[in-house]
């Protein structure tokens, strides 16, 4: 069975429905991630490593939002194949949002602007294309973030497979699901 790292979301958390569903199917680990950069990105590089070198296997990473963008910054950093679902190309911005501020006690503008080495990490993943397959997907009915930017930023690095409806949550699971065996089957052969 292949083993997957999946990434949630920032402010999200690893209990959700998606990878419930995604257990049926894969070995998944599910980090659970905090809102400050500098400790999201020791956490997941820990995290990451201590799985590989704990059950010898390279994971693939699947991640929703910012864990789509984490996930694209990790797999490139370590040679792993990545599924990124609705990434943030934008965190600093999209951070800023009132929204964040009604469910993250204490969120500031101040500290939203702390992700946006985060835009830089992922600008130099995608300045050329992956050699190992991965695949960025997104839902045109995201009504967080805007799906043509996602599109536009990694079109010249990897697959990008553009889907009709959904949501910023990413609905069609089974679509990822049938992905992930995509990549499976090309890494085995």
């Amino acid at each position: 069975m292949t083993d997957i790292i999946y990434i949630h979301g920032f402010g999200s958390s690893p209990k959700s429905k998606k990878v419930a569903i995604l257990k049926d199917h894969f070995n998944v680990a599910t980090p659970t991630l905090g809102v400050e950069y500098d400790k999201v990105m020791r956490a997941l590089e820990t995290f990451i490593l201590d799985y590989i070198y704990t059950y010898e296997v390279e994971p693939i990473l699947v991640g929703t939002s910012m864990g789509g963008t984490l996930a694209t910054i990790m797999g490139r950093r370590h040679g792993l194949s990545f599924v990124a679902l609705n990434p943030s190309t934008q965190p600093s911005i999209t951070l800023q949002r009132p929204v964040f501020k009604t469910f993250v006690p204490g969120w500031t503008d101040e500290k939203a602007m702390k992700w946006k080495p985060l835009e830089d990490q992922l600008s130099d993943a995608l300045s050329k294309p992956v050699e190992y397959p991965s695949c960025v997907m997104v839902e045109k009915g995201d009504e967080e973030l805007d799906y043509s930017l996602a599109v536009a930023k990694y079109k010249d690095a990897c697959e990008v497979v553009v889907l009709e409806g959904g949501s910023h949550r990413f609905n069609d699971v089974e679509a990822v699901i049938n992905k992930i065996k995509e990549i499976e089957n090309t890494i085995v052969l």
